[in-house]
């Protein structure tokens, strides 16, 4: 009566034809490619963008201060590096978040390893700008510096020395972040909030890390072959930093006075500066990318030296020398700038999305 539902011949498959099929789709799956997301694919050394722009804010404010420049442009910079550090710093959580052992392995790299220092570094800097207007909410991002950036300080020297393998040809004046930098900035920070004897032990760190890496990575790029990556050269700007910081550190603890330390720091200041204008014709044909921004920090801490020394012992040559080192690294920042929104913009900054193949495990 009722009519007789169509029946499909079975299709006899055996065990082995069901594993064969189960390792080939696992086998396509394993391999398939997947879009990174955007903010895994920001690398540490972004944060020398918000580290750059920071350090020029200062030393506009610097000037606005001493020279009676408009103070607006101090405190625009400033704005525009906050904003730019907390987006990193988002990107950073996120990635944190999605991607702990990509951090991690990162953090264990060479090459990038060095870079997540910045990250404390850039709040030291902001927490120094806060400091005059801001000081509650600055103390607040320098205690939460001064803990994160010591520690991973700490971490990431104990690994260097501990690990089974190593490159010195990899070895660069990025290495100088974590306790150079670090240190003398904190210590800077420290004396200009009044924690003077907390801030001469950072100002040991910075200057007993100084003398220790230097002569390490003073032999990588004069005695060991091959010389730096292409994307590592625009590092050997940031050995400009060492001796400002280190002098603005001191002019904070010692009362603002030029004296013969300073001296000294000013005329290695004045020399790392001279090999920099050497190496010119190097950095001229380097491809333009978010290493660029490794230009701008060491200019700026150029500029806030030349204010301070310049607000410390004023004459007709520290005055040109303020208004010239001013200019030069806002030049800098400038053209850097610029050349990253039109980077931005044509989507050659960060490159093409990346793609990631994902291992599976076999099925069993």
């Amino acid at each position: 009566m009722f009519p007789q539902p169509c029946r499909f011949p079975a299709t006899k498959v055996n065990s082995q034809t069901n594993v064969e099929i189960a390792a080939m789709i696992e086998a396509k799956r394993s391999l398939t490619p997947l879009v990174i997301p955007l903010p895994v694919r920001v690398p540490p050394n972004f944060f020398g963008i918000s580290f750059g722009l920071l350090g020029l804010a200062n030393a506009w404010r610097l000037a606005a201060i001493h020279d009676g420049v408009p103070a607006f442009a101090g405190f625009a910079l400033l704005a525009l590096g906050t904003l730019v550090f907390a987006f990193l710093l988002a990107a950073l959580a996120v990635k944190i978040a999605t991607a702990l052992s990509r951090v991690v392995a990162e953090m264990k790299d060479d090459v990038l390893g060095p870079f997540y220092a910045l990250p404390p570094c850039c709040a030291i800097v902001l927490a120094i700008g806060l400091r005059s207007f801001s000081p509650g909410p600055g103390r607040t991002v320098l205690t939460a510096a001064l803990v994160l950036g010591t520690l991973y300080g700490a971490w990431v020297t104990t690994y260097w020395m501990m690990r089974d393998t190593r490159d010195e040809a990899l070895a660069n004046p990025a290495y100088f972040l974590s306790t150079v930098a670090f240190g003398f900035l904190a210590a800077d920070a420290l004396a200009l909030y009044g924690l003077r004897d907390l801030a001469w032990m950072y100002f040991g760190v910075g200057t007993i890390s100084w003398l220790m890496l230097g002569s390490i990575t003073g032999y990588r790029l004069n005695f060991v072959s091959p010389r730096l990556q292409p994307a590592l050269i625009p590092s050997l700007a940031i050995e400009v930093s060492w001796a400002p910081i280190a002098a603005n550190a001191y002019l904070s603890l010692d009362g603002n006075r030029p004296d013969a330390i300073v001296m000294m720091l000013a005329g290695y200041a004045v020399y790392m500066v001279l090999r920099q204008i050497v190496l010119l014709h190097l950095y001229r044909r380097l491809r333009f990318g978010p290493p660029s921004w490794m230009f701008t920090f060491p200019s700026a801490a150029v500029a806030v030296f030349a204010e301070r020394w310049n607000a410390a012992s004023p004459s007709a040559l520290s005055t040109v020398a303020a208004i010239v080192a001013l200019a030069a690294a806002t030049a800098i920042v400038g053209w850097v700038g610029v050349r990253t929104l039109v980077a931005i913009s044509r989507g050659e900054f960060l490159g093409p999305p990346a793609l990631e193949t994902h291992p599976r495990a076999p099925a069993s």
